[in-house]
């Protein structure tokens, strides 16, 4: 079974942005808002600090790549990235890829519309069928759980949403990819909590333990 390292980082809370890179200090400049600005020198400095406790080096010394679709990488560990407002979350995996994706609850404008293009037919029915004080979160519990499965399979969106499906419920379950339910079920998709008002996922193409650190 693998483990998988969990960190919820507070973007708003004060850190010290030594370890950044001039690349890292350049890309925070172009953001227009001083908020959002903050917010990526946090999250960025935070990844590089939680990196370099597993691979046993200085933050500072974190050589990052992107790979395609733009999801960066280091040697010899795999790991995922996202933030949602004030909030990051980080996964580490000692052994298979990993994605998590999290998101802020709160009322989603035009969420049926959405479905309609990235959800798959057996999730927009879900979505119908939820009370309407509770679509909103059955609606991000959805998106959250596939974004972290095409993450961990490193494709971006380019891999079409509609191709796999998802619960929407509060257990977490990878239902078909492809209309397979048994390749699903080589997948571990796992529903997240990872600060009040905050909703998350995380997949990997394994059996996982995760451990909030």
């Amino acid at each position: 079974m693998a483990r998988i390292d969990l960190y919820a980082v507070r973007l708003d809370d004060p850190f010290d942005p030594a370890p950044l890179s001039a690349a890292e200090r350049a890309r925070a400049a172009r953001f227009v808002f001083d908020l959002h600005r903050r917010r990526f020198a946090a999250g960025r400095t935070a990844l590089r600090r939680i990196l370099a406790r597993h691979l046993g080096v200085p933050a500072e010394t974190v050589a990052f790549v992107d790979q395609a679709h733009g999801k960066p990488a280091v040697a010899g560990l795999e790991f995922n990235l996202s933030h949602s407002d004030e909030l990051a979350l980080v996964a580490i995996s000692d052994g298979p890829p990993v994605g998590v994706d999290v998101e802020r609850l709160r009322p989603v404008d035009g969420a049926l519309t959405v479905a309609e293009t990235f959800f798959a037919p057996s999730e927009r029915a879900e979505l119908l069928a939820a009370p309407p004080a509770e679509r909103a979160l059955a609606f991000l519990r959805g998106w959250t759980r596939k974004e972290a499965f095409i993450k961990a399979l490193g494709e971006g969106m380019s891999h079409p949403l509609t191709r796999f499906e998802v619960s929407l419920g509060a257990a977490a379950r990878l239902l078909a990819i492809d209309g397979s339910a048994a390749e699903a079920a080589r997948w571990s998709l796992v529903a997240l909590d990872p600060a009040p008002g905050y909703v998350g996922a995380l997949a990997a193409p394994a059996p996982v333990e995760t451990v909030w650190r």
